[in-house]
């Protein structure tokens, strides 16, 4: 694992909204505690978080807090400013490209087809695991299609351009839809238009999300955590596709201190400096064994000195169970080396796997494998 990590998604805004209610962040010229707790209060209700779903990714958000040196933000919105103690330990990133501010799709010159086609496997993975409503999903049957091969054509389209992929209601669909945003003309969301436009959202987001982790790695190494590609599965023929699995890290480490505020985090972290640094040695050594492939003799020693560094930490202290994020991506060798963009696929959230997937996998495995814990 990196110092650093770079949270999106649901995890920043969760953040934000925290940091906002204790006084740690401002937005634009709202610096009075009335101004913030009002803005935190309608983010939480655009995010339409209820109370239980609020304290799990607070939870998330106090692992990784405490795992990693500092939080990193690249988040759209640039009316944020964090403040006060708070800086110690997160910054907001004001130098992402120009393309991650925009909605648009990518054009051929910040994402060539070539690139395009090395990232498809992933997107195509994430897309697997994303729960469609019902009338979308009629949409894309009345279009003679499946979901896989759906996204397929449509990514196709829009960011391979070589392949000479086309589909011509698809493409009226997009061109409908398009013409009726920049007319501002109300679009049923049960319509054709309605279900186009959200593939290429989807995509979009996808696409951008994976690409910002490349770019975040050129400035500097951090780890990353995105929603959209927090959960995935297995894929059977292991050389055809990247296989990501999702396992949790409670498992391993099943419980954390309870916290209720990032006052209370710093704090925490100011006074377990030692505990927190022997917690982070054992769970970098646990992610070079599994990035080796070692036996599993190995591995479960690892994870006992894990066990042993959590213990230790959490000692005489509240504790909660700990929020289930963790998860590793297996990715065959020969298809990270595809990736062009000069920096190593690690897309590294967290901590750890279990050995019993761990082990399966390996023994299934028809290629050289890179595990990575996140």
């Amino acid at each position: 694992m990196k110092a650093h990590i770079s949270i999106t998604d649901d995890l920043a805004d969760v953040f934000i909204i925290q940091a906002l209610k204790e006084g740690y962040c401002n937005h634009l010229t709202g610096r009075t505690q009335e101004r913030r707790n009002r803005h935190a209060e309608y983010m939480l209700h655009q995010s339409k978080l209820d109370n239980i779903e609020y304290a799990e990714r607070f939870d998330r958000i106090s692992q990784l807090i405490l795992m990693y040196d500092e939080i990193e933000l690249p988040i759209l919105n640039t009316s944020y400013g964090l403040t006060g103690k708070i800086e110690q330990i997160a910054r907001i990133r004001e130098d992402m490209p120009a393309w991650f501010y925009s909605n648009e799709q990518l054009s051929r010159e910040e994402l060539s087809d070539d690139d395009a086609m090395k990232l498809k496997p992933i997107i195509m993975s994430a897309i697997k695991n994303i729960n469609f409503r019902e009338h979308y999903l009629s949409y894309i049957i009345e279009r003679n299609s499946s979901i896989g091969k759906h996204y397929s054509t449509v990514y196709d389209m829009m960011y391979n351009h070589a392949s000479g992929v086309f589909d011509e209601h698809l493409k009226s669909d997009a061109i409908s839809g398009y013409s009726m945003l920049a007319n501002h003309i109300s679009i049923s969301p049960d319509s054709p238009e309605s279900c186009i436009l959200y593939t290429h959202k989807v995509i979009i987001t996808l696409v951008k999300n994976l690409l910002l982790y490349f770019s975040l790695n050129t400035l500097h190494e951090c780890d990353y955590y995105s929603k959209v590609f927090a959960d995935f599965s297995s894929e059977v023929n292991v050389n055809a596709a990247y296989g990501m699995v999702k396992t949790q890290i409670s498992y391993i480490m099943e419980q954390q201190p309870a916290f209720e505020s990032l006052s209370e985090i710093m704090t925490f972290k100011e006074k377990r400096k030692k505990e927190l640094h022997d917690l982070r040695e054992v769970v970098s050594s646990l992610e070079i064994l599994l990035k080796k492939g070692s036996c599993e003799a190995a591995i479960q020693k690892a994870i006992s000195d894990v066990r042993s560094a959590n213990e230790s930490l959490i000692k005489n202290t509240p504790t909660k169970r700990i929020a289930q994020i963790a998860t590793y991506i297996s990715v065959p060798i020969s298809v990270v080396e595809l990736l062009a963009f000069g920096t190593p696929f690690s897309m590294i959230i967290g901590v750890v796997g279990t050995i019993a997937q761990l082990t399966t996998d390996m023994n299934s495995k028809q290629s050289d494998w890179l595990f990575v814990a996140r």
